[in-house]
């Protein structure tokens, strides 16, 4: 009776292979999956962190350091500022859009053009009710090119 019990305990290494070979490529697929999500929210958060920095940047008081030009009326230091921010990715000029308005979706008008290092035609309104807004776009494309995700 024992002899029967130890026998059947002990699996062969074949079965084992077997076993690692059903096992590894949905473990693989997981893995990849972990590391394309992980890698896509991280791409995410550099692009809002970058938005968010050169906003703060354009919306401070004082003037820029080189050529004495309000803050927020410097161009050049606003999308400066969003691609010393972006990780992992490049940002060109023309993926930064900012513009101001005076609350939300009332008076909305772009300024700061791509190629453009200063833009004096933004004045803010008395009463501090202008706002600046800045957003960064990027595109998101997975690691192996063999899996069917369009670019994002």
């Amino acid at each position: 009776m024992e002899k029967q019990l130890t026998s059947r305990l002990h699996k062969s290494p074949a079965q084992a292979m077997v076993e690692f070979a059903l096992v590894l490529p949905i473990l693989l697929l997981v893995v990849y999956g972990v590391i394309e999500v992980g890698r896509a929210l991280f791409i995410y958060n550099s692009v809002a962190s970058a938005a968010r920095q050169a906003a703060r940047y354009g919306a401070a008081t004082g003037l820029n350091v080189t050529g004495g030009v309000p803050l927020y009326q410097d161009c050049a230091g606003i999308r400066s500022t969003a691609r010393r921010s972006v990780f992992l990715d490049t940002v060109e000029d023309t993926d930064i859009l900012i513009w101001h308005d005076d609350g939300e979706d009332r008076n909305q008008v772009s300024y700061c053009y791509p190629g453009m290092a200063y833009d004096r035609n933004f004045q803010p309104s008395i009463g501090n009710s202008s706002r600046i807004r800045v957003q960064v776009s990027t595109e998101y494309s997975p690691i192996l090119p063999f899996i069917p995700l369009q670019p994002l």
